[in-house]
């Protein structure tokens, strides 16, 4: 078999590029160590809320096509505290409540006109668009519910103490950074720290999960 030319490689690579909606850029979560609580996110530290990398995680406006009326309104009011939240949560997770668990999340719209303004003035040099953000978020909570049903399912786990690793001010939200909760697991009295989801955003009073970790 022939190798193909210059001409017809970069064709190919153009309609693989069109077909997988993704650029090739590598994503992980960022490994920024803890600081002090309410700070004001830099460049090299927005927390794991778009659950990339440091490369895909700067990007320009979201492209036409993201503006769908369908998605124009929030249909999530989110909760009144922190506190609220993560006890809808807990309680989810021992029903294995997978609706509910991802009815706590940011939808679109949220992430849209909410997070990605502030999340783009922070990354000014990203070439990723918001569609490949969203969907990476999507699927890994996706995962991540499931993960945190299996582990914890089943059991009564009352709060203690929510642990963020800090509380970033973002400007018009504030992001609480990969939070870890003091619970207690009533069956046995035993006392633990756990993690079962990544961050939550606080915007005008009202809290909202960003995403599950898998």
């Amino acid at each position: 078999m022939r190798n193909p030319t210059y001409w017809e490689a970069t064709i190919l690579a153009g309609l693989l590029t069109v077909v997988t909606g993704c650029s090739g850029q590598p994503s992980a979560e960022n490994t920024t160590q803890p600081s002090s609580s309410h700070t004001t996110p830099s460049s090299s530290s927005v927390s794991d809320v778009a659950m990339t990398s440091a490369s895909a995680g700067d990007v320009g406006g979201p492209p036409p096509s993201i503006a769908r009326p369908e998605l124009s309104k929030s249909t999530r009011p989110g909760y009144e505290s922190h506190t609220e939240i993560v006890n809808v949560i807990l309680a989810a997770i021992e029903k294995k409540d997978q609706e509910t668990l991802q009815k706590v999340r940011v939808d679109f719209p949220i992430y849209r006109d909410v997070y990605w303004p502030e999340f783009e003035r922070l990354r000014p040099r990203n070439t990723l668009p918001i569609d490949f953000h969203w969907k990476l978020l999507e699927a890994k909570s996706l995962a991540g519910i499931q993960d945190k049903c299996y582990e914890f399912g089943g059991q009564k786990i009352t709060l203690l103490e929510i642990l963020p690793r800090r509380i970033e001010d973002w400007g018009s939200f504030k992001i609480w950074n990969r939070c870890k909760l003091r619970v207690r697991f009533e069956e046995t009295g035993r006392e633990d720290t756990i993690r079962v989801f990544g961050s939550l955003l606080e915007k005008d009073g009202r809290f909202w999960v960003v995403g599950y970790p898998s």
